[in-house]
C-alpha cells in the first residue's frame, strides 16, 4: 500500500511509515457528507483514512503565501450525499488578511468491511442535489478571511464507536477566545508529544524487526553454538555466514579454541584430550583453516598429552619399584605440562632417593659376604643412572678402602705365617706384592715396609742367606776383546746385573736380569756401530775420499748411509740378538747349596766338601769371598771374587 501522508509505497502490514513516520490506521467506516444550509466558503479537502487495500494518495490543498503566519485548518470529514458525485478538483486557497482558527478534525468511525476511498468533493446544498457538481474555480473573496486553507493533517488513530458519528451542526466551529499565541504553544506541545510517541513506536517496531533478524542470523546462531559447545553446528552454520560476519566468527572461533586449549593445559577445562583434539581438528578444517596459531595449539596439546601419559606411566613404575624405568618416564614430562611438571621434578628426586637406597642396600649385602666385585658392580650400575651422585661415589670409595684394608690384613697375616715357618723369601714376596696394591694408604705402606724389615732382621738373626741378592758386573772389557784387535781402543760400557736366589729347599739359581741386560746390550751395540762408522770414515780419508764423498759413494752403491750399511753388516755377521740370548743362557745356572757357619757350599749337582766360599754380612750387603790361601779365579769371564751382593727387596 501507499502512505497517505507522503505517498511512498510501504508494506501492507506496516503500522508506521518508514519514510515520514505516519501511523497507519485500520480501515474506517464510510464517510458521509453533512448537508449545509448554504455554501459561503470553499470546503477544505477531505482526507481519507487508510483501508486494508492500497489506495491512491489524496490530493492536498496547497496553501498560498500570507502576510503573517497562520494556523492550518482542520480537516472536515464530509458526509455522503444522496447520490454519487464526481470527485472535486483541488481548490487552491486564496490569501487572506487575518488568521483563522482551523476546523476541528472529525474522526471517522470503523466499518465492518473495507471500502474504496472516497473522492474529494465540494459540499453541496442539502435541498436537492442530483447531479455531480462541476469544478469550481477559486475566486477572490470579497473580504479577506481570517486564515488560508491549510494542508490536511494526518488524522489521529480512530477509536471504534457503536454507531456512525452524527454530522456536525453548522459549517464552522465557534470562535475560540484563546489568544493565537497560546493556541500555537498548545498546538506545538501536542504535536511534539505526538512526534515523540511516533518515534518511540517506530524505534520499538524497528528494534523488534532488527532483533528478529539478528537472532536468526547464522553468526548469532554460531555464537549460541559456541556457548553450547556444539562445534558440529558451528561447522555447519559457517557455510551460511556472509562475508561481513566471517571476520567476527573467525575471531570468536579463535578465542574459543584458545580458551579450550588453555583450559586443557592448566586443568581448569572440563574437556579431555580427545575432546579438545577433536574440536580443534574440526575448527582447523572449517572456520580456522590454515590458521598457524591454531596449528601451534594443536601441536602443544599433543606434546602435553604425551607428557601426561609419561607421568602416569612413571607413577606406575615408581609404585612397582622399577625406579630406573620411572626416572626415564619422569624425564619425558615437559615444562608446558602445567599440571605435572612440578610434580615430576619432585617425583624425580624422590625416585632417585629410593633407587639409591635400594642399590646401596644390595651392594652392602654383597660386601658383608666378602663379594667385593659384585658390590662394586651394583654401585657402578647405579652411577650410570645417578651420574655424579655423591653418596654413591662415597660408597664406592669406602668399598675400595675396605678392599685395600682386607688385602693389607691378609698380606700381613700371610707374611707372619711364612716367617714362622722359616720361609723368609715367601714372606718378603707377599709384603712386596701388598705394597703394589692400588689405593693403599700411606699408613698401610709404612706398616708393610716395617714388616719387610722385620722379615730381613729375622733372616739375619737366623744367619740365613735366604732370598734374592744382586750385584752389577761390568763386562765391557771382556766382551770387547771378543771383537778383535781393531776394537782395542773401543771404550764402550756394558754392565749386567747378576741375581742369586737362595731357596729354603737348599737350591739356588744364578742368572742375569734380562730386562736390564737387553737394554744395556742395545746401548753397547749402538756405541760399537758409531765407533765403527768413525773408523770407516778414517779409512776412506786415507784413500783420499771425504766424508761427503764417502756417503755419496755408499748411496750410489747400496742406497744406504754409512751407519745403515754398517748396522746391517754387523747384524748379519754378529747376530747381536742371538749373542744376547746366548749370554743370558750361559749365565743362567741352577744348583744346590748349604750353609755351615760362615761357609757357603755351592755346586751344580753335588756338593764337594772341599770347595766352599766364605761369606758375611755388612749391614744389608752379602759379601762372598774365597777362603784364605786360595788363588783368585773368575766365576764368569769378567766376573771375579769378591762378590758384593745387595738384597733384592
Amino acid at each position: 500500500m501507499f502512505c497517505p501522508n507522503c505517498g511512498k509505497q510501504i508494506s501492507d502490514n506496516s503500522k508506521f511509515c518508514g519514510f515520514c513516520g505516519a501511523v497507519m490506521t485500520p480501515p474506517a467506516a464510510p464517510i458521509t457528507e453533512q448537508p449545509a444550509a448554504a455554501v459561503t466558503e470553499p470546503m477544505p479537502v477531505v482526507e481519507q483514512q487508510p483501508m486494508t487495500a492500497p489506495m491512491e494518495p489524496v490530493p492536498v490543498v496547497e496553501p498560498q503565501p500570507v502576510a503573517a503566519p497562520m494556523e492550518p485548518m482542520s480537516v472536515v470529514e464530509q458526509q455522503p450525499v444522496t447520490a454519487p458525485m464526481e470527485p472535486m478538483p483541488v481548490v487552491e486557497s486564496q490569501p487572506v488578511a487575518a488568521p483563522m482558527e482551523p476546523m476541528p478534525v472529525v474522526e471517522p468511525q470503523p466499518m465492518t468491511a473495507p471500502m474504496e476511498p472516497m473522492p474529494v468533493v465540494e459540499p453541496q446544498p442539502a435541498a436537492a442535489v442530483t447531479e455531480p457538481m462541476p469544478v469550481v474555480e477559486p475566486q477572490p473573496m470579497a473580504a479577506p478571511i481570517s486564515q488560508p486553507v491549510a494542508p490536511m493533517q494526518q488524522a489521529a488513530y480512530q477509536q471504534p464507536a457503536a454507531a456512525p458519528m452524527q454530522p456536525m451542526q453548522g459549517g464552522m466551529p465557534p470562535f475560540s477566545p484563546v489568544p493565537p499565541e497560546e493556541k500555537k504553544k498548545k498546538k506545538k506541545g501536542k504535536a511534539g508529544l505526538i512526534v515523540a510517541i511516533v518515534v518511540l513506536l517506530l524505534a520499538l517496531a524497528g528494534g523488534g524487526v532488527f532483533a528478529f533478524m539478528y537472532m536468526n542470523r547464522p553468526a548469532k546462531k554460531i555464537m549460541d553454538a559456541f556457548a553450547a559447545n556444539d562445534i558440529d553446528a558451528v561447522v555447519e552454520l559457517y557455510e551460511k555466514v556472509g562475508d561481513k560476519d566471517r571476520e567476527g566468527v573467525t575471531s570468536q572461533a579463535r578465542d574459543y579454541a584458545e580458551k579450550l586449549t588453555e583450559g586443557y593445559l592448566d586443568g581448569t577445562g572440563e574437556q579431555d584430550y580427545k575432546t579438545v583434539k577433536d574440536v580443534l581438528d574440526k575448527l582447523s578444517d572449517s572456520v580456522l583453516e590454515d590458521d598457524d596459531e591454531l596449528e601451534d595449539w594443536m601441536d602443544t596439546i599433543d606434546i602435553v598429552n604425551a607428557s601426561r601419559s609419561s607421568f602416569k606411566q612413571a607413577e606406575s613404575y615408581k609404585e612397582a619399584g622399577s625406579y630406573v624405568e620411572a626416572l626415564a618416564e619422569y624425564a619425558k614430562v615437559v615444562k608446558m605440562d602445567e599440571l605435572n611438571f612440578a610434580r615430576a621434578q619432585q617425583a624425580i628426586e624422590e625416585t632417585k632417593n629410593l633407587y639409591r637406597e635400594a642399590a646401596m642396600e644390595e651392594a652392602k649385602s654383597y660386601e658383608d659376604a666378602g663379594n667385593y666385585e659384585e658390590a662394586r658392580d651394583v654401585y657402578e650400575e647405579a652411577l650410570t643412572v645417578l651420574e655424579g651422585d655423591t653418596q654413591l661415589l662415597n660408597a664406592i670409595d669406602a668399598l675400595e678402602a675396605a678392599v685395600v684394608e682386607q688385602a693389607f690384613i691378609s698380606a700381613m697375616e700371610a707374611a707372619d705365617e711364612a716367617v714362622s715357618e722359616g720361609r723368609y723369601s715367601d714372606a718378603k714376596s707377599i709384603i712386596n706384592a701388598a705394597m703394589e696394591i692400588e689405593g693403599i694408604s700411606s699408613g698401610q705402606q709404612q706398616a708393610l715396609s716395617d714388616k719387610l724389615s722385620e722379615i730381613t732382621d729375622a733372616m739375619y738373626a737366623d744367619g740365613s742367606i735366604l732370598g734374592a741378592w744382586k750385584m752389577d758386573c761390568d763386562l765391557s772389557s771382556s766382551i770387547a776383546s771378543e771383537l778383535g784387535a781393531e776394537f782395542e781402543d773401543f771404550e764402550g760400557t756394558f754392565i749386567v746385573t747378576i741375581i742369586f736366589e737362595f731357596q729354603e729347599d737348599g737350591t739356588f739359581r744364578m742368572y742375569l736380569d734380562e730386562e736390564s741386560f737387553r737394554e744395556n746390550f742395545d746401548g753397547w751395540l749402538d756405541e760399537v756401530i758409531l765407533y765403527t762408522v768413525d773408523t770407516m770414515y778414517d779409512m776412506f780419508a786415507e784413500m783420499g775420499l771425504s766424508k761427503e764423498e764417502t756417503d755419496e759413494l755408499l748411496q750410489d752403491m747400496y742406497n744406504m748411509t754409512m751407519e745403515e750399511y754398517l748396522r746391517e753388516s754387523m747384524e748379519a755377521e754378529m747376530d747381536p740378538q742371538g749373542m744376547a740370548d746366548s749370554i743370558l743362557e750361559d749365565v743362567d745356572m741352577t744348583g744346590v747349596y748349604r750353609v755351615d757357619g760362615d761357609r757357603l757350599y755351592m755346586a751344580e749337582q753335588e756338593i764337594d766338601e772341599s770347595r766352599y766360599d766364605n761369606f758375611h754380612f755388612e749391614e744389608d750387603k752379602l759379601i762372598i769371598e774365597l777362603p784364605d790361601g786360595v788363588d783368585s779365579e773368575e766365576l764368569l769371564p769378567g766376573i771375579s771374587y769378591p762378590f758384593e751382593l745387595t738384597r733384592v727387596q
